[in-house]
């Protein structure tokens, strides 16, 4: 899957991923938000990274009805997973907690998310 992605003083001795439960990796995959927030019901996006625990999945060019959602909201979250090979496709689901949002003031918006309960 490639190296984790790392960051770099946060403050003496302690690193901005510290607070994070795993590692993150670099990975595009399709997915889709469905939420009790706004009119992102099915609203496709793409994972911008992806660990164990969580994702960061960016929007773009969202038309003006749309809201963003508020930290602390809970999402349905489906990505479609790399294929592999002979085996049927398969879509990781989740509901997950937003733990942050930025891009609010432009046309590409990215949403991270805590995965909560996975079904595979």
């Amino acid at each position: 899957m490639g190296e984790p992605q790392t960051r770099r003083g946060a403050g003496p001795g302690q690193s901005r991923w510290d607070r994070r439960r795993k590692p993150r990796f670099p990975l595009q995959l399709r997915c889709r938000v469905s939420s009790c927030w706004g009119t992102l019901a099915g609203m496709a996006g793409t994972t911008r990274d992806i660990s164990r625990c969580g994702a960061l999945v960016e929007f773009r060019d969202l038309p003006p009805t749309y809201s963003l959602p508020a930290v602390g909201e809970e999402a349905l979250l489906e990505i479609d997973l790399p294929n592999a090979g002979n085996f049927t496709p398969r879509r990781l689901q989740c509901v997950a907690r937003v733990v942050r949002v930025t891009g609010a003031d432009s046309k590409r918006y990215a949403v991270a998310f805590d995965f909560g309960r996975v079904i595979i």
